[in-house]
């Protein structure tokens, strides 16, 4: 999961409209400040815990490459995943 990824989970997982989520991607003390206000924590333990959770997710497979991966989604995008191990 890279940094885009989970900004755009962080924005899933809060409500935010895809313009918001922009505005996430430009400003990372905006981010800190929404999770912290939600749960208590910053974007580096809320990557942790992103990270844990993933592992759980179900095995999709990627519409272009085909690659089977872990991943959070939301109708049929995919906001985050992990290589399968």
């Amino acid at each position: 999961m890279d940094m885009l990824e989970l900004v755009d989970l962080v924005g899933a997982v809060l409500g935010k409209t895809e313009d918001e989520v922009e505005e996430l991607h430009e400003d990372d003390c905006a981010v800190d400040d929404l999770l912290y206000k939600r749960y208590g924590i910053d974007l580096e333990q809320f990557e942790k815990v992103a990270k844990d959770l993933l592992k759980l997710t179900p095995i999709v497979e990627t519409a272009i490459t085909g690659t089977k991966c872990h991943a959070f989604v939301r109708g049929d995008e995919i906001i985050a995943r992990a290589a399968c191990a």
